[in-house]
């Protein structure tokens, strides 16, 4: 329990961010919907999220080993508050798709801050309870973020909302007394090597892909 509570700020962050950006994914795609844009297009648009989180796998790691988990966070959370933010000034659909690759990139880029940060932070004894409060914080900020939407709130201030959640994750990972983790060597991303070390994971991930 004392070791969760140490980690206040950093689940604090978590479900912050996680509302925003959980409210974002239905919110957007219910606009998309009511402007009428057909479901191959909507698809499209969202396969770029998935193309982001692709670069994110292959780049983000190079960065946090460059500026460290705080400041990696407060980049890429910054990403995600501009690519929501240039919903409410961009309508087309080309552009709609580059928000999203920039908001794939950075969502999964914060995953790997985040859990890469809590595994550091936690021991052998603790790491399981650590992980399933973090785990069941994530999913309520999605839950939340699904009452949230059903609120008479107009289109251009439902995405300003979504971005200040997100910028306000921010706050408590600025105000932490959390140690950072050492920064991680810079490494490459091949597919033999991913192949060596987690095969049925890879290969499960394909499967489903």
């Amino acid at each position: 329990m004392k070791s969760t509570m140490a980690l206040s700020s950093l689940f604090t962050a978590v479900a912050l961010l996680f509302t925003g950006v959980g409210l974002f994914i239905f919110f957007s795609n219910i606009e998309l919907t009511n402007a009428g844009v057909s479901s191959e297009k909507i698809g499209l648009i969202n396969a770029g999220f998935y193309l982001g989180a692709l670069l994110s796998g292959i780049i983000a790691q190079r960065w946090v080993a460059k500026v460290g988990h705080i400041r990696a966070f407060a980049l890429f959370t910054a990403f995600i508050t501009i690519g929501i933010l240039l919903h409410v000034v961009v309508q087309n659909e080309i552009a709609l798709i580059v928000f999203r690759v920039i908001l794939g990139f950075s969502d999964y880029s914060l995953l790997m801050v985040v859990e890469s940060w809590l595994n550091a932070r936690s021991s052998n004894q603790n790491r399981s309870s650590i992980l399933a409060v973090y785990t069941m914080i994530f999913y309520m900020a999605f839950m939340l973020a699904s009452i949230v939407i059903a609120t008479p709130i107009e289109s251009a201030s439902m995405y300003v909302l979504c971005a200040i959640l997100a910028a306000a994750s921010i706050i408590p990972i600025m105000l932490t007394r959390i140690e950072q983790p050492q920064l991680p060597q810079k490494m490459g991303i091949s597919f033999p090597k991913l192949w060596e070390v987690v095969p049925l994971a890879l290969l499960g991930s394909i499967t489903a892909g």
